[in-house]
C-alpha cells in the first residue's frame, strides 16, 4: 500500500490515480508489501535547477530529482513510513516527450518510476546497475 502527497504547481492535471496506479505497480514487481509514503512535486525549471545545484552540486536544469527519507527527514519528522519525495520538471518533461515522440503523460510516468526506483535503492552509476533499472522501468510502464 502507497500513500501520495501531489504538489502539481506546472502542467496539466495528473489525476492521482494515475500515480499510485504506477507507484502500487512498481511495489508489486519489487515485491515492495511495506506501508510507504510518498512526495512527488511537479515544478519548474527554476525550481529544479535550484535544488540541482544545492543537493547534486550541477549548475543545470534536469528532468527528475529523488531525495530519500533521511533528506528530506525534517519535512515528515515521525513519520516512520516516509520514503522520500521525488522532484520531476514539467518542461523539461515535455521537451523529452516531444523529441522521443511521446504523450507527456507517458514521460512523466516514466520519469515518476525512474525516481521511485531510486529511493527503492536502484541506481545507474554502473552499467549492470543501468540494465537492472532499465529493465525494471520498461516492465513497470508497460500498458499503463
Amino acid at each position: 500500500m502507497v500513500e501520495l502527497e501531489i504538489n502539481q504547481k506546472l502542467g496539466k492535471k495528473i489525476p492521482k490515480i494515475f500515480w499510485l496506479k504506477l507507484a502500487s505497480k512498481t511495489l508489486k514487481l519489487l515485491k515492495n508489501k511495506n506501508q510507504l509514503k510518498i512526495s512527488l512535486a511537479i515544478i519548474s525549471e527554476a525550481e529544479i535547477k535550484k535544488y540541482n545545484k544545492i543537493y547534486l552540486g550541477h549548475n543545470r536544469v534536469t528532468d527528475v530529482l529523488s531525495f530519500g527519507e533521511k533528506q528530506v527527514r525534517s519535512k515528515f519528522p515521525d513519520d516512520k513510513n516516509f520514503l522520500g519525495e521525488i522532484l520531476i520538471c514539467y518542461t523539461q518533461a515535455a521537451r523529452q516527450a516531444k523529441k522521443n515522440g511521446q504523450a507527456i503523460k507517458e514521460e512523466l510516468a516514466l520519469l515518476f518510476v525512474h525516481g521511485l526506483l531510486h529511493l527503492l535503492g536502484y541506481d545507474h552509476q554502473k552499467i549492470k546497475e543501468a540494465v537492472i533499472m532499465k529493465e525494471l522501468e520498461e516492465n513497470i510502464l508497460i500498458n499503463i
